[in-house]
């Protein structure tokens, strides 16, 4: 998906001011990014209003990019789907962190983040 500009999702938001949260218009509501000390985004989760908090059965995405993995689950589930390698995959905490995601569905990470945005403000 194209956001503006003819920028993906990743290359508009991918960074950010350092330990900041930052809402953004979207669907019904907004997408809460959260980012890191290195200015790095860590997290993306869909709330009704600016100033909301996601609850912990809400599906987000969780960003991992300096070992080159996104995980899309609940912040208290023990599975969910990650992207790696070009590969999403459905895994748990379990499965091996060192897995470069080659057995699962090949896409690309701007294409699957898409999916993982429509699938967290529908649900």
């Amino acid at each position: 998906m194209i956001i503006d500009d003819n920028k993906t999702f990743l290359q508009k938001y991918l960074n950010g001011a350092s330990g900041s949260i930052k809402y953004i218009p979207w669907e019904t509501g907004f997408l809460r990014l959260q980012y890191g000390i290195r200015s790095e985004l860590l997290q993306v989760a869909f709330v009704k209003k600016i100033g909301d908090k996601p609850n912990h059965r809400q599906l987000q995405l969780y960003f991992m990019l300096i070992n080159g993995m996104v995980t899309f689950q609940r912040e208290s589930a023990l599975s969910g789907t990650s992207w790696s390698g070009g590969y999403v995959s459905w895994g748990t905490v379990w499965d091996d962190d060192d897995s470069n995601g080659d057995h699962g569905r090949k896409c690309d990470l701007d294409e699957w983040i898409n999916e993982c945005l429509k699938k967290m403000c529908t649900s």
